[in-house]
This record gives structure tokens, C-alpha cells and sequence, in this order.
């Protein structure tokens, strides 16, 4: 298992992702985005857990360490792979609390601190992926993408530890806690 925290300003939130996440074909500049950027880096505390765990065909489903799964997306992204790895990124509680007592003022703010939040978790992921992921990972994939079992989120959470190590929980309806966060499989290529 790999736990590592990260400096935020290490993360390099690509432009493309940040005007998807805007809804915009302009890019975000000028001072009030420095701004909430330079809050939102005050905040951060992005971490990130990975387990390597083994793959294997069971039952007609898919076998991830011990997560079992009979998603048919995933039994196709996993072909030719015997290991993956479980991971779990988030950027921490004290960016969904600058979010949501920026709404209270600025509705506008808000939002763009969610888009830049979303943007910075998925440089997370690249990044820990990178770290953990041999050359030929399968792209990642998450829990309630195409057919993948949504109940797989809260495995992924057990494995990795992420709950102890990282403070990641789930709502009672299913929502991760802190909301920037993201658990996802990568599965390796045998080579």
C-alpha cells in the first residue's frame, strides 16, 4: 500500500478539464481567478492511497484483490490484465468547506471553486496514478461508470484504507465525504 501527501501547487490542473468542469470555451484568468485559486491552494490537502491487488476471472465476474465485480465494462477494460491497482484520491474537507461558505456570498465564486476543485482532484488522480501504475494501466475507472457497481465504491474504500488514512466516509446515501474525492481501479497490462 502507497499513502502519500502532495503540495497542491504541484498539481497541474489541465485547461482543457478546467472549462469542461466551467461549461466554458474561455479560459479562466485575470484576478478573482488568482484569487480563488490562491484559496483554494490554502485549503488543499491533497493525499492520496493505492493498493496493488491481483485480477482474476471468477464466477463470470471480475475478481480485484477482494473486490468482486460482474460489470461487463469492467470485464473488458481488465481483459489481458492479472494485477490492478485500488485507488483513492481527495483533496480534503477544508475544500468542500471553503465551497460551500463561498455559495453562502457568491454563488458565481462557488462555482468556479468547484470547477478549479474538480480540475485539481483529477491532476491528483493522474498524478498517483503515474506513482503507482505500471507503463500499459487500463484507463481508470470508477464505481458507477457504464455497468460498474456503484456498491464497489465502498470496497475500494475498505481496501485501500482510505477511511482511516485519508477520513473519506460515505453518507447514507451513498456520497463520498470530503466530496473532492475520487475512488477508481486502473487495471495493469500484462506484458
Amino acid at each position: 500500500m502507497i499513502y502519500k501527501e502532495t503540495d497542491p501547487t504541484k498539481l497541474r490542473i489541465d485547461a482543457r478539464e478546467l472549462r469542461a468542469r466551467l461549461s466554458s470555451p474561455v479560459e479562466l484568468e485575470g484576478a478573482v481567478a488568482e484569487r480563488l485559486y490562491g484559496e483554494l491552494l490554502s485549503v488543499a490537502k491533497p493525499a492520496y492511497v493505492a493498493t496493488r491487488v491481483e485480477l482474476s476471472r471468477q464466477n463470470g465476474g471480475i475478481a480485484l484483490g477482494r473486490i468482486v465485480s460482474r460489470s461487463k465494462a469492467l470485464a473488458r477494460l481488465t481483459d489481458g490484465c492479472s494485477a490492478g491497482v485500488a485507488l483513492v484520491c481527495t483533496l480534503g474537507v477544508g475544500v468542500d468547506r471553503l465551497i460551500l461558505k463561498r455559495a453562502q456570498t457568491s454563488p458565481a465564486e462557488a462555482f468556479i471553486l468547484d470547477a478549479l476543485a474538480d480540475a485539481m482532484v483529477e491532476a491528483l488522480c493522474d498524478l498517483a496514478e503515474s506513482e503507482t501504475c505500471d507503463l500499459g494501466a487500463s484507463p481508470r475507472f470508477s464505481p458507477g461508470y457504464a455497468d460498474i457497481e456503484l456498491s464497489l465504491g465502498k470496497e475500494i474504500i475498505a481496501l485501500t484504507s482510505a477511511e482511516k488514512l485519508l477520513g473519506i466516509r460515505f453518507t447514507e446515501s451513498g456520497l463520498m465525504i470530503p466530496k473532492k474525492s475520487v475512488n477508481a481501479l486502473v487495471a495493469i497490462k500484462d506484458v
